[in-house]
C-alpha cells in the first residue's frame, strides 16, 4: 500500500528585505524581489489585520500613491496599512522610486475537493494514476507598468515507496513538484527518482 499526500508549497524564493522598508505582519509574509516580477517587491501576506504595516525607513519626504476599487488615494505618512491586491507607488522627493504590490494569500487558498488513487490494471506495482479535483484560484498581481501578471503556484507531491537495496526492501520517500497549471490542465506527471514505480497525476475536473 502506497501512501500519497499532497502538501501545499506556498511559494519559495530567496528572501531579502529591502533596506528602505520594514514589514510588520504577525501572521507572516513572503517578500519577492526578483527582477522577473518587474517590481521592487511583491509582498505576499499570510492574512491582513490592523497590525499589518509597511514602514518607509528613509529620511526623505515620501508620498504613497495607490488605487482601490477605481478610486485614487495618496498618503505622505512614513507607514501604510496595506490592503490586498493593491499596487503602491512610492514617490521620494516628488519622483516615483519604488513599486510594491501586496497580496493576502488567505484570500486565494486552494481547495482540494477529492483525491483518487487508481491502480493500473496491467501492473499495480509499476503505475498508479492520481485523479485530483481541486479549485485553485490564480494569483494575479500588477507590475510597475500596471500590467496584470500571474504568479504560478507550486505543489509538492510526496509519497512513500519501497526500493530493493542490498538484498532487502527499504522505505523511501519521494517528493516531486507539480505546477498549478499542470493540475488544472490535466497533464500527466512523472515524478523522478522512482526506484520501481511510475506515478501519473491527472486532474479529475472536466472544466
Amino acid at each position: 500500500m502506497k501512501k500519497i499526500t499532497i502538501l501545499i508549497l506556498c511559494i519559495t524564493s530567496a528572501l531579502s528585505l529591502y533596506a528602505q522598508f520594514n514589514i510588520t505582519n504577525p501572521q507572516g509574509y513572503i517578500k519577492l524581489t526578483d527582477k522577473q516580477y518587474n517590481l521592487d517587491a511583491l509582498i505576499i501576506l499570510n492574512g491582513i489585520d490592523g497590525n499589518t504595516m509597511i514602514n518607509y525607513t528613509g529620511t526623505e519626504s515620501i508620498e504613497w500613491r495607490y488605487t482601490i476599487n477605481g478610486e485614487n488615494f495618496n498618503s505622505t505618512q512614513k507607514e501604510i496599512f496595506p490592503e490586498s491586491d493593491v499596487l503602491y507607488s512610492i514617490y521620494v522627493n516628488g519622483s516615483a522610486q519604488y513599486h510594491i504590490y501586496t497580496l493576502d494569500y488567505t484570500q486565494y487558498l486552494p481547495q482540494l475537493n477529492s483525491l483518487e488513487v487508481v491502480e493500473s490494471e496491467e501492473n499495480k506495482c509499476q503505475q498508479i494514476t492520481i485523479n485530483v479535483d481541486a479549485s485553485i484560484p490564480e494569483l494575479k498581481y500588477l507590475d510597475r507598468t500596471n500590467s496584470t501578471q500571474t504568479l504560478e503556484r507550486e505543489f509538492t507531491l510526496s509519497y512513500d515507496n519501497a526500493a530493493w537495496q542490498d538484498s532487502s526492501w527499504v522505505d523511501v520517500t519521494t517528493d516531486t513538484i507539480i505546477s498549478q497549471f499542470s493540475i488544472l490542465n490535466s497533464q500527466s506527471l512523472h515524478p523522478t527518482n522512482q526506484p520501481h514505480s511510475n506515478y501519473m497525476a491527472t486532474n479529475g475536473q472536466n472544466n
